[in-house]
């Protein structure tokens, strides 16, 4: 019986070679799991580290926007709009109480305060707008030859910096210190104080203080050193911004000296009544034979023109004084006809008096068609088929 239970002892005891080689197979799985462990966060590293940065925001017409690009500006932007706050609120405390307008010019920077306050939360998406525009802008200006060179390159960074040139600068007094103390920023949308806004009564006239070249070239130096360490910006991506501007400059001028000196335009009258019924009433009374400006002068909701008889002068083609629907129905009637067309502001009737393909446009109409030319490009190229916005969330910097 001894012996028995002896030998079945035995054979439930362990073999110690069964027990070395099971305790070989945990310690390859420990180091197994180690490795696997080690490799997920070594991808993880990597894809934070490598991957992620290197991810478009955008793709213009080919050319990726990268990330770690994006979050650069995105922080320049920040640190443009905390100065922009920074400098409001000094001036609000800055206000003489006793001064004379002092509630008007503090009402007006709160207004200014909470309007940058709250474009924080848009500035991650104006910034991924900003950078598409730019990189439009290099591709337009390089299809059209356009450049720019060193020098006003230097010159744009020196306007940026308040300082007026070496040329002004050799008649400048020696030794002169800048006017302004506080670091300089590039605010995507500017706060300034108008030449109407009153001055606080007792507040002394600022006199402009000299820029000497020595101490433009110091508050420069410290400027990229700021932007480098707090947004991460290079003295090159610095000099890349302000190359747009000066291209931005140029294309603008291009555009508007494409517009033409003439246009197709329409001598135009017309009435405008609320409903489709007066519209059918007045028609009926011009098809009897009454007086078209005599009409217009007693039922025309368009008080602009009803004392005229409707008479709206000559429109050119494109012209925003009246809805688009209407202005090409005028342009589609012959001279002497009619025609009722229905727009957002009510019932237009109109009636063509006279007809010109190639009059001069008016001074102001041609200034206005310039500088919205290049606005209208830059729209319509920001949204066509070879723009592509892969933006999301977390590409956003946190800081």
């Amino acid at each position: 019986m001894a012996k028995s239970r002896a030998k079945a002892a035995r054979r439930r005891a362990p073999v110690p070679r069964q027990a070395a080689r099971m305790a070989q197979y945990v310690r390859i799985g420990l180091v197994a799991l180690g490795l696997v462990v080690v490799g997920l966060l070594s991808a993880g590293s990597y894809y934070v580290l490598a991957v992620k940065p290197n991810e478009p925001v955008a793709i213009v017409n080919g050319v990726p926007i990268r990330t770690r690009d994006y979050q650069v500006l995105v922080r320049y932007n920040r640190l443009n709009l905390e100065a922009q706050v920074d400098a409001v609120r000094r001036e609000l405390l800055a206000i003489d109480p006793k001064g004379e307008n002092a509630e008007h010019l503090r009402q007006f920077l709160q207004q200014q305060l909470q309007s940058l306050e709250s474009s924080s939360a848009a500035l991650p998406s104006q910034t991924l707008e900003q950078m598409i525009a730019d990189e439009l802008i290099r591709q337009e200006a390089s299809r059209r030859g356009i450049g720019a060179s060193e020098e006003e390159l230097e010159r744009e960074i020196e306007a940026f910096f308040g300082y007026p040139g070496p040329e002004a600068q050799a008649q400048a007094p020696q030794g002169a210190t800048p006017a302004a103390a506080q670091t300089p920023a590039a605010p995507t949308e500017e706060v300034t104080l108008s030449a109407e806004t009153p001055t606080p009564e007792g507040s002394p006239t600022p006199t402009p203080t000299p820029f000497t070249q020595e101490a433009y070239l110091k508050l420069r130096a410290d400027y990229l050193r700021y932007l480098q360490e707090r947004a991460g910006l290079t003295e090159a991506q610095f000099r890349e911004l302000m190359r747009v501007r000066v291209l931005e400059r140029k294309l603008r001028e291009a555009f508007a000296a494409e517009i033409p000196a003439v246009a197709p335009h329409v001598h135009l009258r017309q009435i405008v009544v609320g409903t489709e019924e007066q519209a059918k009433e007045l028609e009926d009374r011009l098809a009897r034979g009454e007086d078209f400006a005599a009409l217009a002068n007693e039922a025309s909701q368009d008080e602009s023109s009803k004392e005229q008889g409707g008479d709206l002068g000559w429109l050119p083609e494109g012209s925003t004084r009246l809805p688009q629907p209407v202005l090409e129905q005028a342009f589609a009637l012959e001279v002497g006809k009619r025609a009722t067309v229905s727009a957002w502001d009510g019932y237009h009737i109109i009636e063509v008096l006279e007809r010109d393909e190639q009059r001069p446009l008016a001074e102001e109409e041609r200034k206005q068609r310039q500088q919205r030319a290049f606005q209208d490009w830059l729209t319509a190229a920001s949204y066509g088929p070879g723009v592509k916005r892969l933006w999301s969330q977390d590409k956003v910097p946190s800081s």
